[in-house]
């Protein structure tokens, strides 16, 4: 089996894929944000 519907099989181990990839969504937006302050200092 694949690590994907294991994932997919327990819930928790999920969960905690899921909020990973929030994270890693969220300081990408953060990253965006500060690379636009930087284009309107320059």
């Amino acid at each position: 089996m694949s690590v994907v519907s294991l994932a997919l099989l327990h819930r928790q181990s999920w969960v905690v894929l899921h909020q990973r990839e929030v994270v890693y969504l969220h300081v990408l937006r953060r990253l965006n944000q500060s690379r636009v302050q930087e284009r309107v200092w320059l």
